[in-house]
């Protein structure tokens, strides 16, 4: 079996209620002028502002393999996301305000976070240079605990 390398991306401020990493199977945004909320799997994180955009249900074989995100200007939320699949599916929302991190090639484990009235902060754990296919690695590698501090 290939070596696989994880890794974590940060991006945003201190503040609002930790949220745990979670594996993504559907994913959604509600985004004005920075990110209101994210809602992971059905369970919601940040406020009721901005509009609400579609949803993403990833298939048994789709991961997500790219990732764009960026800090509102002053660092405080997270201000734009933008996913895409191996499957062609892409999701996005915010306004490019800050700097923008970028992945590509990588396949996506989990996202965490941290959330008040905005989503605050984003923590993405993920395997670097994916090359799949290879063996899920969700039942490889476990997610940190909550307690995992980056």
């Amino acid at each position: 079996m290939p070596v696989c390398t994880i890794d974590t991306l940060s991006c945003g401020g201190k503040g609002g209620t930790a949220f745990d990493w979670q594996y993504v199977n559907t994913l959604s945004l509600r985004t004005g002028a920075w990110m209101d909320r994210i809602v992971i799997d059905g369970l919601a994180y940040g406020g009721q502002g901005g509009q609400a955009g579609k949803v993403i249900a990833l298939q048994p074989d789709e991961y997500i393999d790219g990732l764009q995100v960026g800090a509102t200007v002053d660092n405080r939320f997270v201000g734009y996301l933008k996913v895409t699949t191996n499957k062609g599916q892409t999701l996005e929302g915010g306004v490019k305000g800050g700097r923008v991190k970028t992945l590509s090639d990588v396949r996506v484990l989990a996202i965490g976070g941290h959330a008040g009235q905005y989503v605050d902060s984003l923590q993405i754990l993920y395997i670097k240079d994916y090359s799949g296919p290879q063996p899920d690695p969700r039942y490889y590698y476990p997610i940190p605990d909550s307690d995992f501090v980056f």
